[in-house]
């Protein structure tokens, strides 16, 4: 699975922010990853003082989650670094979506969600 290396990495086709930098994942991967973990952790256990897994599920009753991709960016570019997040990152992001998905339906892991089969993670859609 990937590992967040920015909030803020690049775009798919690593285009921009941070300029020059190609060895950034694009945040639609990112996005992808953490998606992946909140599901898995809300389908996961209880853990002891020691963090370890007690078996009881978090949310015992939970069955369906409903995920959504951001709203649109706009032309937002006036944070310092000129990097506010616009589009196509907005865009792009619903592709974490789609692929969380996908490997969901394909029971299959992903390189960067990871395992969000049933058995790991609630149905969402």
């Amino acid at each position: 699975m990937a590992t967040p290396s920015s909030p803020i990495a690049a775009d798919l086709k690593r285009l921009y922010c941070p300029p020059g930098n190609p060895t950034f994942e694009p945040d639609a991967y990112v996005a992808e990853a953490y998606l992946g973990d909140i599901m898995r952790y809300l389908k996961c256990c209880e853990l002891d003082a020691n963090g370890n897994s007690t078996g009881i599920p978090r949310y015992p009753h939970l069955q369906q989650i409903f995920i959504t991709s951001r709203i649109y960016g706009g032309y937002a570019n006036g944070s310092p670094n000129g990097c506010l997040n616009p589009e196509p990152f907005a865009y792009e992001l619903s592709f974490a979506v789609q692929r969380l998905i996908l490997a969901q339906i394909n029971a299959t892991p992903d390189p960067y969600s990871g395992d969000v089969s049933y058995n790991s993670a609630p149905w969402f859609d």
